[in-house]
């Protein structure tokens, strides 16, 4: 399983955007992948911008913590949310081939 750029919930990142407020009860959704990432008995590799601006940095190290071994984090130094790939450039893809072979063995 690959995550880019992940949240913990909805729930979690509304409290984010509006300072702590309980604008989080007008949500539907859930999408409480916190919740669902234990319950996963597969090879992890989180990837996250340190920049991003859309999904803070630390909501990508709370769903490293949720995930079960085996797991990896890797982390592209001045990468925001939409441009891991590019600011990673060759490291990136050799991170996703490292963890694809790893995986698959």
């Amino acid at each position: 399983l690959i995550l880019e750029s992940a949240f913990p919930s909805i729930a979690v990142v509304a409290k984010d955007y509006v300072w702590g407020l309980p604008g989080h009860w007008l949500l539907v959704a859930r999408f409480n992948l916190a919740e669902r990432l234990p319950l996963i008995a597969m090879p992890v590799l989180i990837i996250h911008g340190d920049r991003d601006h859309v999904i803070p940095f630390h909501f990508g190290e709370q769903v490293f913590a949720a995930a079960l071994p085996p797991k990896q984090f890797y982390r592209v130094n001045g990468a925001d949310h939409n441009n891991l790939y590019s600011i990673g450039g060759k490291a990136y893809f050799r991170r996703l081939r490292q963890f694809v072979q790893q995986a698959t063995r």
